[in-house]
């Protein structure tokens, strides 16, 4: 350390401690660690637009719901619960 105040010298210590460490690329810590892992993917797409859902809202409107219709509906529900974790 030099001969400048101790609180300058323990900043200036700590600046440089920080300063190796950001320049490893080694994480620091858990946030780090995220922040440098590869962005995150994800299969959800919105329902409202699914060709099932939009024929069921088109014909519930028109008050008559084809068995066609619900079929389509009931197994989109079922691939949706059969994929969902227990």
């Amino acid at each position: 350390m030099s001969d400048r105040d101790p609180l300058s010298s323990l900043l200036e210590a700590l600046q440089a401690r920080l300063g190796e460490n950001l320049s490893t690329g080694a994480p620091r810590d858990a946030i780090d660690e995220v922040f440098a892992s590869p962005p995150r993917t994800t299969r959800v797409r919105p329902l409202v637009n699914h060709e099932a859902v939009r024929r069921f809202r088109e014909e519930l409107a028109a008050g008559a719901i084809g068995a066609d219709t619900a079929n389509g509906l009931l197994k989109l529900i079922g691939t949706i619960v059969a994929a969902s974790p227990t």
